[in-house]
């Protein structure tokens, strides 16, 4: 039969079996705490307990940092996307749908302007790096009621070309079924016009559109298609596309739009280039 000494002198009791008398379980007090010296020495059904803590501790340490978000990506490269090339794991910047890229910087986002500029101004214009952009407008106000969206280009020098050589034509539809054709002709004039009937300032109504640039940066003329969305000052809402036509040969490297009176009270301006190839 196992003995027990008490030593007085240090408060130990010595046994080799711990038994409940009268439930199914040995508690420690609260407050007390019990202490195993040997990592090896507390032993939970046959596996000792020390010797695994500190396998799980550092198998999950090793696996937190091998796939650690923070490794694959750093925070630096906010917006990327981890794209596998079959053997490993890159950080990528994605792709745009249909091809378009959005342009660093490219979003301008209009305050009672007289003007917006792609390509002065600090915001960013179209380089060789794509053949083809576009620029979307949403949420387009202006301040004065009755007025047009014009634009003009930029030069290769970021300088306003303010020439009398533009000409432009939209044809459009509107809700009461009414076919609607606006145009400059003959002669050219020094702006060109946006979008068809004039604009309605009222709350609620803005103008939606797309503007397309192919090839600006030729030496050949430019020509760039516009489609926009909008309530009309008539009081229809009016659909129509239609071609801006810069008829001279000059390299074109942005463009500045505004209203025909008044500013531009509010709305973003996107810019995107369209990837080259497939």
């Amino acid at each position: 039969m196992p003995n027990v000494e008490i030593d007085g002198t240090n408060s130990t009791v010595k046994t080799n079996v711990l038994t409940s008398q009268s439930a199914s379980a040995i508690t420690v007090p609260t407050g007390k705490v019990l202490t195993v010296t040997d990592a090896a020495g507390l032993t939970v059904a046959g596996s000792t307990v020390g010797a695994l803590d500190t396998a799980a501790v550092a198998t999950a340490a090793t696996a937190a940092a091998q796939y650690a978000i923070a490794t694959q990506v750093p925070p630096s490269t906010s917006g990327k996307v981890l794209t596998s090339n079959g053997s490993a794991w890159t950080s990528a910047t994605p792709a745009a749908g249909g091809g378009l890229i959005p342009i660093t910087d490219g979003e301008v986002t209009a305050s009672n302007d007289a003007t917006i500029s792609f390509g002065a101004g600090g915001n960013p214009g179209f380089t060789a790096t794509y053949d083809n952009y576009l620029i979307q407008m949403d949420d387009i106000k202006n301040v004065t009621t009755n007025t047009m969206l014009r634009c003009r280009f930029l030069d290769s020098g970021g300088s306003v070309i303010s020439t009398t050589h533009y000409k432009f034509a939209h044809q459009g539809l509107d809700t009461s079924a009414t076919e609607r054709n606006y145009g400059q002709n003959p002669s050219p004039v020094d702006y060109a016009n946006l979008v068809g009937p004039n604009m309605e300032v009222t709350a609620g109504y803005f103008l939606h559109g797309n503007i397309w640039f192919y090839h600006p940066l030729g030496t050949g003329n430019t020509l760039c298609r516009v489609d926009t969305a909008h309530q009309s000052y008539i009081g229809y809402a009016n659909v129509s596309h239609g071609i801006v036509y810069y008829q001279y040969n000059a390299v074109v490297s942005g463009i500045q739009i505004y209203s025909s009176s008044g500013n531009i009270l509010s709305g973003k301006f996107s810019l995107y280039g369209l990837k080259k190839g497939f």
